[in-house]
């Protein structure tokens, strides 16, 4: 188990505090408890689970590169010119 500490407004930690009372109840844990499915649907969210350089290099390719320029025509790339 890890301890991570997070400065958050105080608005936005009243605002969690009490949607976390309402859907886990006042038990012990429950704020630990829903921040857990927070970050748990984050990482869901951003895709971000395992960044393997297998799956660093499809993300590369499967976003594509973009060399600058214009395309040509198929009737420019394939001219004769003599």
């Amino acid at each position: 188990m890890a301890t991570i500490t997070l400065n958050l407004s105080d608005e936005l930690a009243n605002e969690f505090r009490r949607t976390a009372a309402l859907v886990e109840g006042t038990g012990k844990g429950h704020l630990s408890k829903a921040v857990s499915e927070a970050l748990q649907a984050w990482i869901r969210l951003k895709g971000c689970k395992e960044t393997t350089p297998e799956t660093r290099l499809l993300a590369a390719m499967n976003k594509g590169y973009h060399f600058g320029g214009r395309i040509p025509s198929r009737e420019e790339i394939h001219s004769r010119r003599f």
